[in-house]
């Protein structure tokens, strides 16, 4: 497995393929992933966080390749991944990840003009970050700091509300 920049490492694998360089060896590396670990996680649900993160950076890589319904899918298939692990576990790592997810499918959508469907994920990562932010900004704050730029820069693109109560507490806390 490639290691790398968005990966999202699991407390039961290694982490997903890295996001960056050739976008075709990236999107064989990671299909290559996501099917294993699609068998695997069958038996074994304990995967199915490592199988989000794989999905997550194969949508990443198809982004990078312009195949943006393909792009959707893979990421809508890790958010929902993700919001069952959210529901039913005790790791912490789940919420952040989510949160990312959630950013990296607002922004597709954002670039591909679905403004109030951006600011729908934007909002909902907003809401599942601001917690973990208050609890340990350091740690969050780069994460925080991208989501309140594309949720300022969506707003005033699409012409979408925003929650901005939301905005200027995260606002204080970067």
């Amino acid at each position: 497995m490639k290691k790398g920049a968005r990966s999202r490492a699991s407390s039961t694998s290694a982490p997903a393929p890295e996001v960056q360089g050739n976008g075709v060896e990236d999107l064989a590396a990671a299909t290559h992933e996501v099917e294993q670990l699609r068998v695997l996680s069958l038996h074994r649900p304990e995967l199915l966080s490592a199988l989000a993160a794989h999905l997550d950076a194969r949508g990443m890589a198809l982004w990078r390749l312009g195949r943006n319904k393909e792009s959707i899918a893979d990421l809508d298939e890790a958010v929902g991944l993700y919001r069952r692990l959210a529901s039913s576990s005790t790791d912490s790592a789940v919420a952040p990840r989510l949160a990312r997810s959630l950013g990296a499918l607002g922004s597709l959508r954002s670039n591909l003009d679905d403004h109030g469907g951006a600011m729908t994920n934007f909002q909902e990562a907003l809401t599942l970050l601001l917690p973990l932010a208050l609890q340990a900004p350091a740690a969050h704050k780069v994460v925080l700091s991208s989501l309140v730029r594309d949720i300022l820069h969506t707003a005033s693109t699409g012409k979408v509300p925003l929650d901005s109560e939301k905005i200027a507490e995260a606002l204080r806390l970067l």
